[in-house]
């Protein structure tokens, strides 16, 4: 498999939307990469009013779905629906170490052999997304193809750097989250997940030292 981290991630333009909402950043951060017509996030926002939830769907079709949804529940005001691409959002709208968590739930899986720079752990843009996630931070990806699941628990873990705290099968009784696991798991296949979770950097006596005199400040976002 490639190393990704060789190319140089850069950003496309920023989508014309307005900024991530200030309060947003006040408590609990996550983010859905590819939200499709909203099951999961509204259903995850309802179960977590303590948190805040970005949920990105790129497609013009789901994202109206999506919205359509969202009218029809009480109580999504920590749920934020953006239609944008994750390659461009991300690195625009959201500074370093702002989320808790990220979830890519049966992203397309790109099969053959030369898609494997469009497959999210094969993307330079796993960098930039990773450095958005706070230290202890997750990303929970789930998915239905075997070959997509071990890939991911390699690549993440050995390229990307994350430590992995849980991976396997779901079983027979999961509810299902989205669309595609409902049909997924009716259709008997076997479906897949793994969590992993962004290490605290070890800084060097120096460093510590350095950051205890002045805290290090941020200038713009960027990648």
């Amino acid at each position: 498999m490639a190393h990704s981290r060789t190319r140089l991630f850069q950003p496309p333009p920023a989508p014309q939307i307005p900024p991530v909402p200030a309060e947003f950043f006040s408590a609990p951060l996550d983010l859905e990469i590819g939200a499709g017509v909203g099951q999961h996030a509204i259903t995850y926002a309802l179960k977590h009013p303590e948190r805040y939830l970005i949920a990105l769907e790129q497609t013009h079709e789901r994202s109206a779905l999506f919205e359509r949804r969202v009218a029809q529940h009480a109580g999504l005001g920590r749920l934020w629906r953006v239609q944008a691409k994750a390659e461009a959002f991300v690195p625009h709208f959201l500074p370093p170490r702002c989320l808790d968590r990220v979830f890519i739930l049966y992203p397309n899986p790109w099969p053959k052999p030369k898609h494997l720079n469009r497959r999210f752990y094969g993307m330079p843009f796993m960098g930039c997304l990773i450095s958005r996630l706070k230290e202890g931070g997750e990303l929970i990806l789930a998915t239905n193809k075997f070959f997509y699941y071990e890939e991911a628990k390699l690549s993440l873990t050995t390229q990307w750097g994350l430590e992995g705290v849980q991976s396997g099968a779901l079983s027979s009784s999961w509810h299902p989250r989205t669309p595609f696991e409902k049909k997924y798991l009716e259709r008997g296949e076997t479906c897949y997940q793994g969590v992993f979770r962004k290490r605290a950097p070890k800084a060097s006596p120096r460093e510590r030292e350095l950051m205890a005199i002045k805290p290090l400040e941020r200038k713009g976002y960027g990648c």
